[in-house]
């Protein structure tokens, strides 16, 4: 940087520049002045704006924790630094996000700390959702259009404005200041000249400093950053793992520590050399990044040894899904400049808080089980806990059995009745799922989808179940016997299953009648997205029921909110602890049932006491376990026509 000369001037000369400067600073703030009165700027081009809205209206603190390839942000933004909001308006508050002209979209979080407005990551995508998007608290749907709210914002309007005109207020008495330095400073100038030149020089080594600290900022932090790969070493490890269990321990879910150690990486080194090993490494680190989600991560702990952290995890089931991703990552082959590498990885898991309280016994818990693991004839993914182990192996044998059974069409059903309990009629049923070599118990599926993770097999197990349960209720109506429902339980995402049904089911009104797809309980806390979906379903004549429901899933608000036709209490939950307090809830259920024109049924009642406890809190309508309850569609069809009879 170099001092400029200074020429002077005639006074009249000089004075037409500093009052031409003094004008526009003026407009300036006239401009932003006229400017406050807007509440909500209109949405740039190249800019994506995120409304959020909270019932509460409390915003402070809550930011935008974006990503995605295709992002023109001003600086980094991370966990701890998220966007902040860039204004409000009726709705609650918005985040303008700058995304480059040919990008496709991105992903981001709403939250507060360790708090988020929706536990899962959500996206936008730009072909389909547009330039503004809104979303609600406690809801995973991104909207296209504002969803209606049970209030405006207006007190964070009023605040806003407020805020905004005593900026600017602040802002002209800055803008007057200024005009004064600046009257004073061009005096200064005149009879200073060569000050000029000295400021310029300081100026010039200040920039140079912040440049340097800048630089040194982003190289990696020895013992954090691997120099090799860019994962994190033990430190950040460690480090990482004691925040995720901090948050397990508070918000609940699982932690899943995943020890990775490469298969035949020693004779990647002995072929090809160092250089082919550095090469393999830092291409299965960018892959085991790639199979993880942005909140999770995986660090470098060794030569050929990795660890992934990955939290969230609903069931330690679905540990066993990721870390088949990371074999799979592994397996594949690495080109280099014509050679071809082939690895694999060893995987092994453990699970907080079964396998430890601490950062220290859980990876010294998933290690153990890598080797085991090795042992076993790696390229594996296994728990540490034994029993664990042994629920995936059955899960997976019934996993082959059913792609098996589903494409050579073996698929079966049978059927729990909901049973009056005054007179012995059946009055309902449930659809389960059976297939030749799945034992001779039927055994819930939804522990087999934690593991397989597949929404493919989910969206054809749903499909056929549907068509199969419809197919039988209109039988049975074409054998004479009075129209009876059949209740399916959805797989995989409840999400994108009800969409899907929904598709299948519009244009069949009687196929439609003869169904009630079953809810689990968790998909109240989640109402404002589902509801539009759940209304069109039950405009098309589906029955919606909400099944499993204990005494934590409880929220009378939600029920009386949900359109529902059907509500199953879980006796397991109420009868078998019995205390005032959970009879007078489940009475409240029944209650709320007869008031709202929806069923209610005791579910799970296989012994005396639980028939007792059912007639206790007016509830009239029982069924049994799975396991117990379960009966053929030709002892189904045998028992409604002894009722039909009887009465």
């Amino acid at each position: 940087m170099h001092a400029l000369p200074v020429r002077l001037m005639p006074r009249a000369a000089a004075s037409r520049p500093m009052g031409r400067w003094l004008a526009r600073l003026v407009c300036l703030w006239v401009l932003a002045l006229v400017g406050s009165l807007v509440q909500a700027a209109p949405v740039e081009a190249g800019v994506v704006r995120v409304h959020f809205h909270r019932p509460s209206h409390d915003y402070t603190g809550w930011g935008l924790h974006v990503w995605g390839p295709h992002l023109r942000l001003s600086r980094d933004v991370t966990w701890d630094r998220p966007l902040e909001p860039s204004g409000v308006d009726a709705y609650g508050v918005y985040f303008d996000v700058p995304v480059d002209p040919s990008g496709k979209g991105f992903e981001f979080i709403v939250h507060r700390g360790e708090v988020k407005s929706f536990p899962g990551d959500q996206s936008v995508v730009l072909a389909s959702h547009g330039r503004e998007v809104w979303v609600l608290e406690n809801t995973g749907t991104v909207f296209t259009a504002p969803p209606s709210v049970e209030a405006d914002f207006t007190i964070g309007l009023e605040t806003e404005e407020r805020r905004q005109r005593g900026l600017l207020l602040m802002g002209g008495a800055a803008v007057a200041a200024l005009a004064a330095l600046g009257l004073a400073g061009w005096f200064v100038m005149r009879r200073v000249s060569g000050a000029r030149g000295e400021l310029a020089q300081q100026l010039a080594q200040l920039v140079a400093a912040q440049q340097e600290i800048s630089q040194r900022g982003d190289r990696p932090t020895p013992g954090v950053d691997d120099e090799l790969t860019g994962l994190p070493t033990r430190s950040g490890l460690q480090q990482a793992l004691d925040q995720a269990l901090g948050r397990a321990r508070r918000g609940g879910g699982h932690v899943a520590v995943m020890f990775i150690d490469l298969d035949g990486f020693k004779g990647v080194n002995d072929t090809g050399g160092h250089d082919a090993g550095d090469l393999v490494l830092r291409t299965l680190a960018g892959r085991f990044k790639a199979c993880l989600r942005e909140s999770d991560m995986v660090a470098r702990v060794g030569g050929d040894e990795f660890v992934a952290v990955v939290e969230g995890l609903q069931s330690p089931l679905h540990a066993f899904s990721i870390g088949r991703k990371l074999t799979a990552a592994a397996r594949l082959p690495i080109d280099d400049a014509g050679r071809r590498h082939q690895v694999g990885a060893s995987v092994g898991v453990a699970v907080h808080p079964a396998d430890g309280d601490d950062g220290a016994a859980l990876v010294k818990a998933a290690d153990t089980a890598m080797y085991e693991a090795k042992k076993g004839g790696k390229d594996a993914c296994r728990f540490n806990r034994p029993e664990l182990q042994v629920q995936i192996d059955r899960e997976l044998a019934r996993l082959s059995g059913l792609h098996e059974a589903l494409a050579c069409g073996e698929l079966g059903l049978d059927y729990l009745p909901d049973v009056d309990l005054a007179s012995g009629r059946v009055v309902a049923a449930e659809a389960v799922l059976r297939w030749p070599g799945d034992g001779g118990t039927p055994q819930p599926l939804r522990a087999l989808f934690d593991v397989a993770q597949d929404p493919i097999l989910a969206d054809r197990v749903n499909r056929w179940l549907v068509a199969e349960a419809g197919r039988q209720a209109q039988a049975w109506r074409a054998d004479g016997l009075p129209p009876l429902r059949i209740g399916v339980s959805l797989m995989g995402d409840a999400g994108a299953s009800l969409a899907q049904s929904l598709q299948q089911l519009s244009g069949d009104r009687t196929l439609a009648q003869g169904l009630v797809l079953q809810l689990p309980a968790t998909l109240l806390d989640d109402r404002h997205g589902r509801l539009g979906v759940l209304d069109a379903l039950h405009a098309a004549g589906v029955g919606l029921g909400v099944a499993g429901l204990g005494v934590q899933d409880v929220s009378l608000l939600r029920l009386v909110e949900t359109p529902i036709d059907v509500l199953s209490i879980e006796v397991g939950a109420f009868a078998d602890s019995p205390s005032a307090a959970s009879d007078a809830l489940a009475r409240c259920l029944v209650a709320l049932g007869e008031a709202r024109a929806f069923r209610t049924v005791a579910a799970g009642v296989d012994t005396q006491a639980q028939r007792d406890w059912a007639r206790r809190i007016g509830c009239t309508t029982v069924s049994a376990s799975a396991a117990q309850g379960c009966v053929s569609i030709d002892a189904l069809t045998a028992w409604r026509r002894a009722g039909r009879q009887a009465r």
